[in-house]
Parts: structure tokens; sequence; C-alpha cells
């Protein structure tokens, strides 16, 4: 038997088989609903569980020339962009509140 041939009744044998397993996999909806679940839902899943925003994150500045009033410039405009993402967060709570007691 040559090479080629070898090749052919291979490659026909592995297209039966694939045949055969596909409709077994059909036929079986507890197994399409895992494979379901793992591949879409479970990567769905751990994709929007995780936020990339960074909140109250520790900050420090290596400040070479010691010039205290630089510092506390950088200082003083973090405070302030800090308190008005908090402002604007219980603003958002606030509103929230209102609309369910009315």
């Amino acid at each position: 038997m040559s090479l080629r041939a070898a090749a052919g009744s291979w490659l026909r044998r592995l297209g039966v088989m694939n045949h055969k397993e596909l409709l077994q996999f059909l036929r079986d909806p507890i197994l399409m609903l895992i494979l379901f679940y793992a591949f879409v839902l479970g990567v769905r899943n751990a994709g929007t569980s995780v936020s990339m925003q960074i909140e109250r994150a520790p900050i420090a500045f290596l400040d070479h020339d010691a010039a205290f009033h630089a510092l506390g410039k950088r200082c003083d405009f973090l405070h302030r962009e800090w308190m008005r993402q908090t402002e604007l967060q219980d603003a958002g709570i606030r509103r929230r509140l209102a609309g369910m007691h009315k």
C-alpha cells in the first residue's frame, strides 16, 4: 500500500469518526448545555466581573528638588479631584434614592 493510499484511508476514517461524534454530540442536550456554558457564558462572566476602573489608589511623588510648595500643589490637585469624584458619586446616589422614595 502506497503512502498516498494510506493517507487517504486514514483521512476517510477520520471523517467518518468526526461525523459519528458530531451526531452523538447533537443528540446529547446536557453536553451541549455544558459546552455552551463553558465557552460562551463562562468567558462572558469572567470578562465582565472584573472592573478595570482604579478607585482610591495610593499615589506617591518623588520630588528630587525637595520643593515643598510643589508637593503641596500636587496634593491639593489630587485632593480636589478625589473630592469632585466623590461628590459626583454621592449626587448620583442621592438622585437614585430620591427617585425610589417618590
